[in-house]
């Protein structure tokens, strides 16, 4: 591992047997997964086979050669030779210490005061540029692409690039980094650079908060320096100010600040360092997916993000392969960085970092832009459910719900767009109840009378009643129903709304929608939103 110099350019030219063998390693891996796209929520998670190189629990088990690395015999007569000459001067220290002690010479003692150099003092000096990503690696995260290094950096300035929802004002109150190295990989035929995202200042800074990175989308229209990646990585004093780091990076991704942008996907990664959260947005003014993956291994963290065109990539395997070339950089890392190695990495879909300025409830950045491409979503004060607007089917009076905790809370257009209807607006309920049985009950009681809907109310219609899974903090099983509700207000008027009725244990999560023209979201969309606010829920107990 080399020691603080700038990481060289030249992608392929300098990739080492170690690096070689880690990119079969991840192509192996490869083959084992699910090709179809993303699972659905109640599927079973991504998980790598148990080998003898997913068996890195201690991070002195982290340097030894992959079984599958060829052995060279030009290297063996070198270290032959190495070996030889360290033998000679072995001899000539110990035939010196001999003489002096004739002489009754004594050993020096080393001053009052000093110590061996401990971890914290050799994190910065340990991370170089084989810490960093290699194209042959970025080819295990898209095979297709022809990768290269177009910038490499030490250190941080104005112009470094940075991660999606990692901005200056998200992450200003990280500790600084004693080093930080950042590595941007496009394609060929691509750009010869991903365009930067200047800081607010121009200031040359070395903080955490100037040096989150990775590229960043133009200004307007669509990205097309894409696909592009960026991996930095970031040494501190001791494993405290790496951990508040990775704290307060882990809170920005579930608070994501991107703006017209959404949380579209994102998993519960383990066995990936010490620490580690996952996450995809949708950036839909740059027709983009970024999928950025954190992780803490001792005193690194390291951020990489990957930017690739809007709907080309399932977000939980566009997560799962970021993840595979992250275990294998985290594997060179934590030896010299006192961390833990991967070992048995396992990606789950799940609910991104806990966040949001109402823990419990929907975080501004799980709520997608209306399909008018306009608006920027805020959020009202919580409150009571006894005022809920509702579709008029649901047939439940949520202020007489007996149970033990009731909030509601409703979100806007702050910034009123041309066209957007009076109406328009997210509504969301979340009832907390002694049991899982009762929680069931409401949520039954609810999908019920919407079904039968039109049995009592001869104006209204209702379509839907499609249901899926999800996974919940701590592993919580989500089960949610959605449901399309058109009530006849006179001959010429129709109102449209959706209606999404989640279970995640002993919480109910009814969340809803009134809609108009391209004031409306997708049926998946809606589908994702509901699991999104039982997956908040979940994280508030």
């Amino acid at each position: 591992m080399s020691s603080g110099s700038t990481p060289p350019d030249g992608p392929d030219a300098d990739e080492t047997p170690g690096e070689h063998a880690a990119a079969e390693h991840a192509a192996e891996h490869d083959t084992d997964q699910d090709t179809s796209g993303a699972p659905a929520p109640g599927d079973q998670p991504t998980s790598r086979p148990t080998t003898a190189r997913d068996r890195r629990d201690r991070p002195d088990l982290a340097r030894r050669r992959h079984p599958d690395s060829p052995v060279r015999s030009a290297r063996r007569r070198w270290l032959a030779g190495v070996i030889a000459a360290l033998v000679v001067i072995a001899l000539g220290i110990g035939i010196t210490v001999v003489a002096l002690r004739q002489h009754g010479a004594t050993a020096t003692a080393p001053p009052t005061g000093s110590a061996p150099a401990t971890p914290s003092a050799t994190a910065e000096a340990g991370l170089g540029a084989d810490d960093l990503l290699t194209p042959a690696l970025a080819r295990t995260i898209l095979p297709g692409a022809a990768w290269r290094v177009t910038s490499d950096q030490t250190g941080t300035d104005a112009s470094t690039s940075r991660a999606a929802c990692l901005s200056p004002e998200a992450t200003a109150q990280a500790p600084d980094p004693t080093r930080v190295l950042t590595r941007s990989l496009g394609t060929t035929g691509g750009t010869a650079s991903p365009t930067p995202t200047p800081a607010p200042s121009s200031t040359t800074s070395s903080s955490a908060a100037s040096s989150a990175a990775t590229p960043s989308a133009p200004a307007t229209g669509p990205d097309r320096n894409v696909p592009v990646v960026l991996h930095q990585a970031l040494a501190f004093a001791d494993a405290s100010a790496a951990t508040e780091t990775y704290a307060t990076f882990a809170r920005a991704l579930g608070n994501c600040d991107l703006a017209a942008s959404y949380l579209s996907g994102a998993a519960v990664v383990t066995g990936l360092g010490d620490q580690s959260a996952a996450v995809q947005v949708s950036d839909a003014p740059h027709d983009v997916d970024r999928t950025v993956v954190i992780n803490r291994t001792g005193t690194v963290v390291n951020v990489i993000d990957l930017v690739t065109r809007a709907g080309t990539s399932e977000p939980l395997k566009a997560i799962d392969a970021v993840v595979d070339a992250l275990a294998t950089l985290t594997d060179r890392q934590c030896t010299d960085a006192h961390g833990i190695c991967a070992s048995l990495v396992r990606v789950t879909a799940g609910p991104p970092p806990a966040a949001g300025d109402q823990p419990g409830l929907l975080a501004l950045a799980d709520i997608p832009q209306p399909q008018s491409g306009t608006g920027t979503w805020a959020g009202l004060q919580p409150g009571k459910p006894d005022d809920l607007v509702t579709s008029g089917c649901e047939d439940v009076d949520f202020g007489k719900v007996d149970a033990q905790r009731a909030t509601a809370r409703s979100y806007l257009l702050s910034d009123k767009p041309p066209g957007m209807p009076a109406s328009f607006g997210l509504d969301e309920a979340v009832f907390t109840f002694a049991d899982a049985k009762d929680a069931t009950g409401l949520a039954d009681e609810l999908n019920k009378n919407l079904k039968s809907c039109k049995e009592r109310q001869l104006t209204a219609s209702v379509e839907g009643g499609d249901q899926a899974r999800g996974l919940g903090a701590g592993g919580v099983g989500i089960e949610a129903t959605t449901w399309v509700v058109s009530q006849k207000v006179s001959d010429t008027t129709t109102s449209r709304f959706r209606v999404g009725v989640a279970v995640a244990g002993d919480q109910v999560v009814y969340t809803f929608l009134p809609t108009g023209g391209k004031f409306d979201l997708t049926d998946d969309q809606w589908m994702a939103l509901t699991i999104r606010a039982a997956q908040r829920a979940t994280q508030a107990t």
